[in-house]
């Protein structure tokens, strides 16, 4: 498991893109968050959403930490990484449906396996359960599928 959020922004902004003018991106530590697997965003706000052992953490632009999905009603991550996805407000006009920006979805590692959805205050929905599987490992957005 990583441990570190680590940016190129800073180098993409300055130009230090091959192509860009400048020199190659290097990586640079921004924020240490320990048992971070995976990072999702920037939200409406600005914010990234961190998954952090069996939490979910929201990051400021300017490097604030605070707890995600806590409250009643929130996030109960299943053990394993569940790994997320941002939506980022999207219709899919072959399913027929659309996701709300900042709406995360998370995978759920124990049975019924499925997808929760946490809404842009933190509250848990269930979303899908997934019969016939036997595990879950990568979740992303697609804007072709049914």
């Amino acid at each position: 498991m990583g441990s570190v959020i680590a940016l190129l922004g800073i180098a993409a902004i300055t130009g230090g893109l091959p192509g860009a003018g400048g020199g190659l991106a290097t990586w640079e530590q921004w924020r240490h968050i320990l048992g971070i697997f995976d990072v999702v965003g920037p939200r409406s706000d600005g914010s990234l959403v961190v998954a952090a052992g069996q939490r979910l953490a929201l990051v400021t632009p300017s490097g604030t930490v605070a707890p995600f999905g806590d409250g009643a009603n929130g996030y109960q991550a299943t053990p394993g990484e569940s790994y997320i996805a941002l939506s980022p407000g999207l219709h899919v006009a072959a399913a027929g449906c659309n996701f709300v920006r900042d709406d995360l979805f998370a995978l759920r590692l124990s049975k019924p396996f499925g997808v929760t959805r946490i809404d842009g205050a933190g509250q848990a929905h269930d979303f899908a359960t997934l019969p016939g599987v036997d595990s879950l490992n990568g979740i992303a957005f697609d804007v072709t599928g049914r």
